[in-house]
């Protein structure tokens, strides 16, 4: 009985109903959770080790891909667009709906991470709504990855429509990633088809009022990943992305601290990487400044993957005492691979 209701299928294309498990599972006065990939949550085994490590330690909370950056939706959706234009045919998590069963029996708060403007699948079956090269192709950024255009309002639509159908689900908190303009490859060559007078700054928070709006009548926590250097930047960075602004339309500011993404020199480290709790400490002060008096909370992704320094106990549980050193005492964990340094948390 649940497979029926949970999944319909129509012409060979999965359809999600409104699951009649979507739960009630409290957001936690303090968020420590981390991200889980749409291959992680959709497979038994690495969906339950993950389970594991939450029930063991100290985590509460998981941040589970609804799309994203391949475009791809994680799974078999009910939205038009993510159905026509083949997003979630061949959907990642085949049972989203056991998904949020689990969460729900272990008492794990859900949190799901949409990537917004970041979107190949999209771009290609609608340049038109896309970001444009000077000779009308979709423009492709340095990843190979391309963009849906932030000016138009058919963008906004499907990304909402993606959060309330994963709201009616059962996560409890909806997370807008990639909240921005290009900014990796030769962006001069941009074209915005449907660029009109506003400034790229007040096309991102357009949006986010939009959502917010939208998303009301179902009473999900809203937070929106951005750059970890915006608390230094005096401007929008070329990509809208100015901290006061977005804090104005959500509950939390989710920055992406990473000390490995930081230029030699920042806040007086010759090498960022092998500085975390500098790196994070100052980062979340600066922040802090920039949104004070505001109710809009502060909640870090961390750095848990290595690119050139090598991170593990020592560099986790530094970012994490810079957090509290700060009155932080919520975090993410991320590492694209899901595999997090257990030795860092606390034991339950």
């Amino acid at each position: 009985m649940r497979m029926v209701l949970a999944l319909l299928v129509w012409a060979g294309i999965g359809i999600v109903s409104i699951s009649p498990y979507a739960q009630e599972v409290p957001k936690p006065k303090n968020v420590k959770g981390v991200f889980v990939s749409a291959w992680i949550a959709g497979s038994d085994e690495l969906f339950n080790r993950i389970v594991s490590l939450v029930k063991s330690t100290e985590l509460n909370s998981v941040v589970i891909d609804c799309k994203d950056e391949t475009g791809y939706v994680s799974w078999a959706s009910s939205v038009g667009l993510a159905r026509t234009s083949g997003a979630s045919r061949n959907p990642r998590i085949k049972d989203i709906h056991k998904v949020m069963e689990i969460c729900k029996e272990n008492k794990i708060y859900p949190i799901t991470r949409i990537v917004a403007f970041n979107d190949p699948v999209l771009s290609k079956y609608r340049p038109d709504i896309a970001v444009q090269n000077r000779s009308k192709d979709v423009w492709i950024g340095k990843k190979g990855h391309s963009f849906l255009d932030p000016y138009s309002k058919e963008v906004w639509r499907y990304n909402v429509d993606l959060a309330k159908e994963a709201a009616k689900l059962g996560f409890k908190e909806i997370q807008f990633d990639y909240l921005r303009f290009p900014s990796d490859g030769n962006v001069k060559e941009c074209v915005y088809p449907h660029k009109d007078k506003r400034s790229k700054v007040e096309v991102i928070t357009g949006f986010l009022a939009f959502a917010r709006k939208e998303l009301a009548p179902y009473k999900v926590v809203l937070s929106v990943d951005i750059f970890g250097q915006t608390g230094l930047a005096k401007d929008d960075m070329g990509i809208g992305q100015v901290i006061e602004e977005i804090a104005k339309n959500v509950d939390y500011i989710c920055p992406m601290v990473y000390p490995s993404h930081y230029k030699k020199g920042v806040y007086g480290a010759r090498d960022p990487d092998t500085e975390p709790y500098t790196i994070v400490s100052a980062s979340l002060r600066d922040m802090k400044e920039r949104i004070k008096g505001g109710s809009t909370k502060i909640r870090p992704w961390l750095q848990d993957f290595t690119l050139r320094h090598s991170y593990g106990k020592k560099e986790v549980l530094a970012q994490i005492k810079a957090c509290y050193d700060q009155g932080i005492n919520e975090w993410l964990l991320w590492d694209p691979k899901c595999r997090f340094t257990e030795d860092a948390l606390k034991k339950e």
